[in-house]
């Protein structure tokens, strides 16, 4: 329903991680990454859209959606609409969405197989990519330490492609505490060295897995690698000094994926 009192100037502290940990929101922009937004079903408090957008072929469609789920909107001039984007060349539509609440992990994966955790990855790139080759690989969950780059950052959702609304994302996650009693809950783990560690062939799992994976820059710290159950070497043939942080668990994902779900339950590739 449109609502041309609703104020934008109070969601500009989104734009920033701290006001939206204080407010317990997030922005969203753009025209897929709003529609996923919509179908997934999330708690959305408001929408702003550019007088451009207004007139785009896509604006009904989107207008449909919001007024079946009374969700207020409001048009802007293109100048007060690049205030609440972050991008040189806005699309001209965003949503306002509600964080997810803190919740109780171990009870929230034990009816889980399959997991991402994610120590110090803090570019907004590499964590995007990684949260969408999970959801392509049937991760269930993503648990993240407290200095990963927050996944809720504008740049991470957009290259999430849409995918940070298909499974749960978990942050300033204490993997000293919490590893030792996923393993208790039969939860394997499962990471990555540069040498060293044993080949892709001679990694079988039989039971629920996590996968470990470090920094960028240093990798993951020696305590929590003196934690994991397998150390995975992936070998190169080439002169790269290493593999890129996204890539090496889009490797290993595809690995686990295929031994813990079963070969017809799966599609084909999709480039997208």
């Amino acid at each position: 329903m449109e609502n041309n009192t609703l104020s934008w100037k109070q969601y500009l502290p989104l734009l920033t991680k701290k006001g939206r940990r204080q407010a317990g929101q997030f922005l969203v922009e753009g025209s897929r990454i709003c529609q996923d937004a919509l179908n997934a079903s999330r708690e959305i408090e408001a929408a702003f859209l550019s007088e451009t957008f207004s007139s785009d072929n896509r604006w009904p469609t989107f207008r449909a959606m919001l007024d079946e789920r009374n969700i207020p909107w409001r048009i802007l001039p293109e100048r007060h609409f690049q205030k609440i984007s972050d991008t040189p060349s806005p699309q001209g539509i965003a949503l306002v969405l509600t964080l997810p609440a803190p919740q109780d992990i171990v009870k929230q994966l034990e009816d889980c197989n399959f997991i991402l955790a994610l120590q110090s990855v803090r570019d907004p790139g590499n964590l995007g990519t990684l949260i969408r080759t999970a959801d392509w690989y049937g991760v269930q969950g993503i648990l993240l330490s407290e200095d990963c780059v927050d996944p809720f950052n504008s740049k991470v959702v957009r290259s999430t492609m849409g995918s940070l609304f298909h499974l749960p994302v978990y942050q300033d996650v204490n993997f000293q505490e919490l590893l030792p009693q996923l393993q208790k809950e039969g939860f394997r783990i499962v990471t990555t060295a540069l040498k060293n560690g044993k080949g892709l062939p001679a990694l079988q799992i039989r039971q629920p897995a996590i996968i470990l994976l470090g920094s960028e820059a240093h990798g993951l710290s020696d305590d929590l690698l003196s934690q994991s159950d397998d150390v995975i070497t992936i070998p190169g043939f080439g002169q790269a000094e290493s593999l890129n942080v996204a890539i090496a668990g889009g490797v290993i994902m595809h690995y686990i994926a295929e031994q813990i779900y079963p070969a017809n339950e799966t599609d084909g590739y999709e480039p997208g």
